[in-house]
């Protein structure tokens, strides 16, 4: 991997430089390949390229974004483990809105998929659905019932439409949801979602 850097840099500065949407610049060969196409490659570029170079930048930025994919998953491990054992004093926090939360992922075969930011959703770690919070932003989960507070990580897009003219202003992981106390997942319960910059 470390060897082919300098392989793309040297052929591609600065006709392909793309910028992908998790913020990480990588190399791509054809205009509309993933990510946000910033500047046509030109033909004489791809042609003085040619097909195994081609190929060995396919290789290198799919091998970025598995290990890209790979840092985020550990990333949201370490936040949920961190967030579940500290209940958050919403003294100091804003309230944004009191909704009804929901549970998602659980028996719709969701586990393992990727989310809006690209991270494979895992139903065991502290992440929420949210429509339109910033993605990897931090909100906080306040239950009245409870009187139980977590952080959560927006890492998805969610509930839907109508499900939000329902009253419904969350999703949340089964770990987030059953945090919370009282009734368990799959179910719906009352919630403040709260923005603290602090946690931002």
């Amino acid at each position: 991997m470390q060897s082919t850097w300098p392989f793309l840099l040297h052929h591609l500065k600065p006709v392909c430089l793309l910028r992908t949407v998790s913020t990480v610049l990588v190399l791509a060969v054809v205009s509309g390949q993933s990510g946000a196409t910033t500047q046509t490659c030109s033909s004489s570029a791809l042609a003085s390229i040619g097909i195994a170079g081609m190929r060995t930048i396919a290789s290198a930025t799919e091998s970025a974004r598995q290990d890209l994919l790979k840092r985020g998953s550990v990333e949201i491990r370490r936040f949920s483990e961190q967030s579940v054992r500290h209940n958050i004093d919403v003294r100091n926090c804003r309230p944004l809105k009191k909704a009804t939360a929901s549970c998602y992922g659980v028996g719709d075969n969701f586990n393992g998929k990727p989310m809006a930011n690209g991270i494979p959703f895992d139903t065991t770690m502290m992440t929420a659905a949210h429509p339109t919070a910033k993605l990897d932003s931090k909100l906080v989960v306040f239950s009245p019932d409870s009187k139980r507070a977590f952080e959560v990580m927006v890492t998805d897009r969610g509930p839907s439409d109508s499900m939000q003219k329902k009253g419904r202003g969350i999703d949340l992981s089964a770990r987030a949801f059953d945090s919370l106390g009282g009734v368990r997942c799959p179910s719906l319960k009352t919630v403040v979602i709260y923005d603290c910059p602090i946690l931002n």
